[in-house]
């Protein structure tokens, strides 16, 4: 599903108050370029510590840790505390669910964007 499905969406189920929500949303995430953050899909490359690449970079973005590209003791801990809280082992599920936890971010992101420019 698009950014512009889901504004929508949410704008005919009733979420939004402004009867213009979904023009809004769309606008706030096109000006800011929003989509730079869009959730990208499941890599199929095996990570490990000591593992040396950009796809360790992008799950330390989503992970909100720091993007040295180096699966160390950090990305360990920070992809270990995630597995706890979403009850997960390690495997493609778990990068599946850690690279879709930004679509809820950008959801929050452009409401707070869109209070900003209301």
């Amino acid at each position: 599903m698009n950014y512009k499905v889901a504004a929508q969406i949410i704008e005919n189920a009733g979420y939004a108050t402004d009867p213009n929500y979904a023009e809004k949303l769309i606008s706030t995430i096109e000006k800011n370029n929003l989509t730079l953050y869009d959730t990208v899909p499941y890599h199929g490359k095996f990570m490990k510590k000591g593992s040396k690449n950009k796809y360790v970079g992008m799950v330390q973005r989503k992970l909100g840790i720091n993007d040295d590209k180096i699966y160390g003791e950090k990305t360990l801990a920070a992809v270990k505390e995630f597995q706890k809280k979403k009850g997960l082992v390690v495997g493609e599920k778990t990068w599946i669910k850690i690279l879709k936890i930004s679509i809820k971010g950008l959801i929050k992101k452009s409401l707070i964007l869109m209070k900003l420019s209301i």
